[in-house]
């Protein structure tokens, strides 16, 4: 073999893969009339996208929730005669006590009490 021919053959161009697939861009899907259907995605792509999609479903389901809590509490809140301003700062202060017992529940390990039993 010769140098020529060596370098011609590193440089050579790889055959085109023909069928449909190999034209169709990734994520794409190809339905036959007789009912197949053919996708270029892997197995790990598939399981991403299924896991993306129950991902959505729960923060919808979630949402949905948080907006019934909170219209029912607001209209249990109005039939006792609270105004929308006491309703929302009540609701304000319920939905963030955890956020403020989170800060507070490092505090008691700063103090100097606690190294004393030591």
């Amino acid at each position: 073999m010769t140098y020529k021919s060596a370098v011609q053959q590193l440089f050579r161009k790889a055959p085109k893969k023909r069928g449909i697939l190999s034209e169709l861009p990734n994520g794409w899907v190809y339905l036959q009339k007789n009912g197949f259907v053919y996708d270029t995605w892997s197995d790990a792509q598939r399981a991403h996208h299924q896991q993306m999609l129950e991902n959505r479903q729960k923060e919808r389901y979630l949402q949905e929730m948080t907006d019934r809590f909170l219209s029912y509490k607001i209209q249990d809140l109005q039939k006792d005669g609270y105004d929308m301003y006491e309703i929302e700062d009540i609701l304000y202060n319920m939905l963030n006590e955890n956020a403020d017992d989170e800060y507070d529940s490092t505090s008691d390990y700063d103090s100097e009490d606690s190294y004393d039993s030591f």
